[in-house]
């Protein structure tokens, strides 16, 4: 039987680790990070649950690395979902790397897996609209993206800790939230796991957020979490 791999970037960090974790359930898992260290200790948490992961070091930002995390992963056997969750922010990162792994790299993952999926589903934080003409005429490939509001992760809150309103903003957000509380990692993991799900083979080209309401609460405040911003 050919196996079925999801691929997540960034699959060491909160989100990522907990979406390789809810996906290893159905399929092998393969991950990326820029560090070889947090990818060893991933995977072999992983195997140790019993789950088949495998991962690559791979900085999505660098088209060749790119081609060869898909070359990879599709070697392994038929990549039916692409997770695309590396990304930086202005804590931890300068605004030039920031726009490299933030837009570059997606941009990378699409073209990257265009060329080695039948079929399947990536989801990324952008990029959707652009291709989920072309990816599903051409390659019957699924494009989503999803919005997520504040989920508490140690970079969430290292960002709200460093903007200039402290946890304040992040209480502040939190007022606008219908269920007055970040959302957990598993959480948004379990949302990218029925997206990937083939029974949702008629679902392309669109956004879902995930915020708790804040959005239909009218607030678009992710500027609480950057440093700098005064208002």
């Amino acid at each position: 039987m050919v196996k079925k791999i999801c691929v997540i970037t960034g699959g060491t960090g909160g989100i990522g680790f907990a979406s390789a974790k809810e996906l290893s359930k159905q399929y092998s898992v393969y991950i990326c990070d820029v560090s070889a260290d947090k990818i060893e200790k991933a995977v072999n948490e992983l195997k140790a649950d019993g789950m088949d992961a495998d991962g690559m070091v791979c900085d999505i930002s660098d088209k060749t690395q790119s081609d060869e995390l898909a070359r990879k992963a599709s070697a392994l056997g038929k990549v039916v979902g692409v997770i695309q969750l590396a990304g930086l922010t202005p804590t931890f990162a300068p605004a030039p790397d920031i726009l490299k792994v933030d837009t570059i790299g997606p941009m990378n993952i699409n073209e990257s897996f265009y060329e080695v999926m039948d079929g399947g589903c990536i989801i990324v934080y952008w990029y959707a609209r652009q291709c989920a003409y072309k990816f599903g005429r051409e390659k019957r490939i699924r494009v989503m993206t999803v919005s997520p509001g504040v989920i508490r992760t140690q970079m969430s809150m290292s960002d709200f800790e460093k903007s200039t309103s402290g946890m304040e903003g992040l209480d502040r957000t939190m007022s606008w939230c219908a269920l007055s509380r970040p959302g957990r990692p598993e959480e948004i993991a379990f949302l990218f796991s029925t997206i990937i799900d083939e029974r949702n083979s008629y679902l392309t080209g669109t956004d879902i957020y995930l915020d708790g309401g804040c959005d239909a609460a009218g607030y678009h405040g992710q500027r609480e979490c950057y440093p700098g911003n005064k208002n």
